[in-house]
């Protein structure tokens, strides 16, 4: 018997009348639209770390319009659909994003969700010779900043990330700039679907981040004790160690030896840089540098200072990052936030100087939520499990086996943490049905003690109705995160609080509500300061801007204008259908 938890806010709007596409006469359309997303950040850090926020975090959550009750509508929750969610105002199963990765049928192998082999990577010294890069190429609906540039090709779009997938899928095909932070040689990098050289200001800030980073100590920021603020204590069991350093601080990045950068040995050199390259990523120097290239776009680009209208799109990767190796209520996490929100705030305050205080509106919001530690949740009791490596083998072998005792056929299957998928030259020389072997596997799946259900390829495209009683809340999750081509065949329902893991740190993807509830806040002239509880979700983002810039949205969109007037029954939040 497993354990169903109740579903709450599920979303996926079911559209009211078309508000109306032009700002209030008494308005003046915004010069500058800026997107903030903290990947991984969840509504309760905002709550509970009040007391020591004071910057950015606490100017959106506290002095702009928050919706309480905001959830993605979708099951697979991670980063590459959250911000494609953001940025297109649709789910998974219109922007294609279903997630980091994906399964191609037509390839038959796992795609990551941004690769793209018609491109190359790009950095300061140029573009790469050889290999593939990232692209935009994957997303299937219309950007924020698609929709902008249409109306106006004046405007100016930027977007930055640590994170490609991040930093790509705010700014969409879009003729823009999206740059990520290069873990191999350190500074920010794109791809040649962007252009063939950097902005300047990019490279410009590329040359200083050495010094910036080269033997930085990590030390708590804060004074006094975070646990009376709901931090857990530090040094807990599950925490993931960073390297030498543990799992306590203070944690150092190694520092650059200037003879070996300078000498003849190449490879040592770029062996060197890559050691320091690769843990900024890890640290909470992250989110600044991240901040401080959005703060020179500003400068450079003028965004926001003429009567085109711009877009800014910043995605604060820290939270996520450090939060998979600690926890949600670690003192790592607690300090990252709190030096984000800092630097956060000195950035909201820079674009009032630039831009002006009544010119630009912004929205705060998260890809996705995060699953506590394991252990610290069966320290309080509640029914938290890791599986480890062993038993998913044996997992494995159950399904395999039982195909083959069905079928007569032993097939290799490809198994992940969200399901299972087959060889497709194995299955068309098999000459089996195909829409059999996946009910066999689904139907075996379910024999764990830790599987929940488990829904067929027919299932998630809609071609069959579930197999079992109860399930068609949760399918319709999973049905908002498939998209044609781009599935399993057999997708698994983990139970809650279940996670496939090594054993340390923790992980996000899941259906339940500590993965999917996420702060959404917007500030501006528009937005009447305050708290509302009607449900809304990231898909709102868009149609909630496009009225104020006077725009109408290039395609179908999932969201609703949460400035219009309040929804009525008719425009209430549906399960997917």
């Amino acid at each position: 018997m497993h354990l169903c938890l109740p579903l709450v806010a599920l979303t996926v709007l079911a559209q009211g009348p078309a508000p109306s596409t032009a700002p209030s006469p008494t308005q003046e359309p915004p010069a500058l639209v800026v997107l903030v997303v903290c990947d991984q950040l969840i509504p309760e850090q905002l709550d509970r770390l009040a007391p020591w926020l004071d910057g950015g975090f606490a100017r959106f959550w506290d002095q702009g319009r928050s919706y309480r009750r905001a959830t993605l509508g979708y099951a697979r929750t991670e980063t590459g659909p959250g911000h494609a969610s953001v940025s297109t105002g649709s789910l998974p199963n219109r922007h294609g994003i279903v997630g980091n990765q994906f399964f191609d049928r037509a390839l038959g192998k796992t795609t990551y969700c941004m690769t793209d082999a018609g491109v190359r990577a790009l950095t300061s010294a140029g573009p790469a010779e050889s290999g593939s890069g990232s692209s935009p190429h994957y997303i299937t609906a219309p950007t924020l900043a698609e929709t902008l540039l249409a109306a106006d090709s004046a405007s100016r779009i930027f977007s930055v990330s640590m994170k490609d997938r991040s930093a790509i899928c705010m700014a969409g095909p879009a003729p823009a700039w999206a740059v990520w932070w290069d873990k191999n040689s350190g500074g920010f990098m794109s791809s040649t679907h962007y252009g063939s050289e950097l902005p300047s200001f990019v490279s410009e800030w590329n040359a200083t981040w050495r010094e910036k980073a080269s033997g930085f100590e990590w030390t708590p920021s804060f004074d006094g004790d975070p646990t009376s603020l709901g931090t857990a204590a530090d040094d807990r069991p599950g925490e993931s160690p960073y390297g030498e350093h543990g799992i306590r601080f203070p944690y150092r990045l190694s520092t650059l030896n200037l003879e070996v950068l300078a000498g003849a040995d190449l490879e040592a050199a770029a062996a060197n840089l890559k050691n320091l390259a690769s843990d900024v990523y890890k640290y909470p120097l992250g989110d600044q540098f991240t901040l401080q290239v959005a703060g020179a776009a500003v400068e450079t680009l003028k965004l926001g200072q003429d009567e085109h209208p711009d877009l800014l799109a910043v995605s604060l990767s820290n939270c996520d990052v450090i939060g998979h190796s600690f926890g949600p209520y670690s003192w790592e996490v607690t300090d990252s936030l709190l030096r984000t929100d800092d630097a956060l705030g000195d950035f909201l305050d820079m674009l009032d100087e630039r831009v002006g205080p009544g010119r630009w509106v912004g929205v705060l919001t998260a890809d996705h939520g995060v699953l506590e530690l394991p252990e610290a949740l069966q320290a309080r009791g509640v029914g938290a499990k890791r599986i480890g490596p062993v038993e998913t083998g044996v997992f494995t072998g159950v399904v395999t086996r039982a195909l083959e005792a069905a079928h007569g056929v032993r097939f290799k299957l490809g198994f992940s943490s969200r399901g299972f998928s087959l060889d497709p030259l194995e299955v068309l020389e098999s000459g089996l049905d195909p829409a059999a072997l996946r009910r066999t596997m689904a139907d075996a799946s379910v024999e764990a003690h830790w599987v929940a259900a488990a829904y067929t390829l027919e299932e998630l495209m809609g071609e069959a109705s579930p197999s079992a009683a109860g399930e068609e809340p949760w399918l319709a999750l999973y049905r908002a995160s498939t998209y044609p081509g781009r599935c399993l065949d057999v997708v698994l329902r983990l139970d809650p609080w279940v996670l496939i893991s090594s054993g340390r740190g923790t992980s996000h993807g899941s259906p339940y509500e500590y993965d999917r509830d996420i702060p959404l806040a917007f500030l501006g002239a528009a937005f009447a300061a305050g708290s509302n509880f009607e449900p809304a979700g990231s898909e709102d983002i868009l149609p909630t801007f496009l009225p104020l810039l006077g725009l109408a949205p290039l395609g179908p969109v999932d969201g609703r204008n949460l400035l219009a007037a309040p929804a009525g029954e008719g425009a209430q939040r549906h399960l997917p259908k």
